[in-house]
């Protein structure tokens, strides 16, 4: 101990900093001076910094109280904007669109709407518009006088330099669509286009390219008439009973590919999905999914031809919008109200023919939509998206128009039956362990609804005189006896013991096996792909409880 005060005694004490003198800046000033008398430094610390080496630079490098400031050479040129948008958000990259121009450079080459967060589109539209205004304005102005100033000078040289970007980047873009372009282009045959090489050989290399490129666009797309045409007749031929709500005096070619180029090219990748040409069925692919999902983001009203573009493409190809997005649609059209104004003006003879006319388009994409959730629910035990509507079981009133087509009457009757199904489903959902009375109950309540919605049909379809119209109705009347052995099985959760299955279930089984072997049998020439029946059958094979397994065995 006496040694270290000797120490410490013996180490001279540094001086505080100087005082800073009138002309130091405002800065830090006051800053200063009331820093350097309250942080002077002790005898400890004087010891300690002398110890590690370095305390001369230290205190001579960081004076008490010091706050640096940057100064505008040290600050950078480039101007960031505080806001990107989604697009660019997403992939970490800059935006110019609030800086520079909107919409945004990556969404103009990729074909992206350019959405910011919290700025509207009309918004962007205005501020667009305004720049346009000004610089227009600034022009003219420049134009007008004789001799401009030296002051606007940079204006203009900062406008033209923008412009000449801005070409750059529509070279670029064009470019990169040329080269997509030529990805469809075939392989030139032998001695093909040699009038076009002499024409191109006088000409730039520049637009030597330019000319191959537009005439395999011009072939391309004479290509691409001739392979839609064919998968339009394909479809007629092989997809169109399925989809009622695709109407052969309105849905033709001709007609749709200048109306909904959305629904022209679903139904193009339905009936074009086994073609080996792969280079158009991509593309046309391609396009579908594009204009699929601009719907969901544009601001032009939705159509009918969107909602049956969604339907025909989730169909047979999968999802090509999000689920619920079909859905949003039809209650954006209002298309449940348009069901009940048509079976209210069914009972009027003198308006039901025009609005028959009217309505009907509207109700079959509502009845098939509806239709196809509840299908769908229940192969995946899931709950519909579309809300049970007991107001379908009003649609069998629309059997009395004579205009109805056979396909419309087979698409009102599976409605109706995916609405009893469905309730019995909701049923089981809802009510997860009942007594054996209970479930024997609600089948026989919903075998009673089967037994007079069959007996309603098959009076319906021995009107009926078309041979073709006669087959699709007879087809159906299989689904529903599929459909009486489905309700039925469905009560085998609560079943238990062989005494308890045959009150409900046995009495269907032959008529339900005998609808299978009916369905299966159908000659290949008149063979029309009957998913929704072999659905119903697929889901009735369900497992027997293990005491059914014990009683049988």
């Amino acid at each position: 101990m006496d040694g270290l005060d000797v120490l410490s005694s013996a180490i001279p004490l540094p001086s505080p900093p100087p005082r800073p003198n009138a002309s130091t800046s405002a800065v830090g000033g006051a800053a200063i001076e009331s820093s350097s008398a309250s942080t002077a430094p002790s005898s400890a610390n004087a010891a300690e910094a002398l110890s590690s080496g370095n305390g001369a630079a230290a205190t001579s490098s960081r004076v008490p109280g010091y706050q640096p400031v940057r100064t505008q050479a040290e600050a950078g040129n480039t101007k960031r904007s505080s806001k990107a948008c989604l697009y660019c958000r997403k992939g970490k990259a800059r935006c110019d669109g609030l800086s520079n121009s909107w919409p945004c450079r990556r969404c103009r080459e990729n074909g992206v709407e350019c959405v910011f967060e919290g700025i509207s589109t009309a918004e962007l539209r205005r501020r667009e518009e305004q720049k346009r205004e000004d610089e227009d304005r600034e022009l003219r102005r420049l134009s007008e006088g004789v001799s401009a100033p030296a002051a606007t000078l940079p204006t203009l040289e900062a406008r033209l330099a923008r412009l000449e970007a801005e070409l750059g980047q529509l070279r670029l873009a064009s470019r990169s669509q040329d080269s997509r372009l030529g990805r469809l282009e075939e392989p030139r045959e032998r001695g093909y286009s040699s009038t076009t090489e002499d024409e191109g050989s006088d000409s730039s290399p520049e637009r030597r390219p330019r000319a191959k490129v537009h005439q395999a666009v011009k072939r391309d797309s004479d290509r691409f008439e001739k392979f839609a045409s064919d998968a339009f007749d394909l479809f007629w031929e092989m997809y169109a009973p399925l989809a009622p709500y695709i109407v052969p005096t309105s849905d033709r070619y001709e007609e749709v590919k200048d109306r909904s180029p959305a629904l022209m090219h679903c139904i193009v990748a339905v009936a074009s999905r086994h073609s080996k040409d792969t280079k158009l069925v991509e593309y046309n692919r391609k396009q579908a999914l594009k204009l699929m999902r601009e719907t969901l983001h544009s601001e032009r009203p939705v159509t009918l031809d969107d909602l049956k573009a969604s339907l025909v493409w989730n169909a047979w190809l999968g999802k090509g919008t999000p689920p619920g997005h079909t859905v949003t649609l039809a209650l954006q059209l209002d298309l449940p109200r348009a069901l009940e104004t048509l079976v209210a003006a069914a009972s009027n003879p003198e308006t039901a023919a025009a609005a028959f006319e009217q309505l009907m388009p509207a109700c079959r994409i509502w009845l098939t939509l509806y239709a196809q959730d509840l299908w769908l629910s229940l192969s995946l035990a899931r709950r519909p998206l579309v809300t049970i509507d007991l107001s379908i079981t009003s649609a069998r009133l629309l059997l009395a128009l004579p205009a109805l087509r056979p396909v419309d009457a087979r698409l009102i009757a599976q409605s109706e039956l995916v609405t009893i199904l469905g309730v019995l489903g909701e049923h089981f959902l809802k009510t997860h362990q009942q007594s054996v009375e209970h479930t024997v109950e609600v089948v026989q309540q919903t075998n009673h609804h089967l037994e007079s919605w069959i007996a309603t049909w098959c009076a319906w379809t021995t009107t009926q005189e078309d041979e073709a119209g006669r087959y699709i109705l007879a087809s159906f009347s299989l689904m529903l006896q599929s459909a009486r052995f489905f309700a039925n099985t469905r009560g085998l959760r609560d079943i238990s013991s062989s005494a308890e299955l045959a009150p409900i279930h046995l009495p269907f089984l032959r008529n339900a096996l005998d609808a299978a072997v009916r369905i299966q049998g159908i000659h290949s020439s008149q063979k029309i792909s009957h998913s929704a029946e072999m659905t119903l059958i697929s889901l009735s094979v369900c497992p027997f409880p293990p005491s059914l397994h014990e009683d049988r065995c």
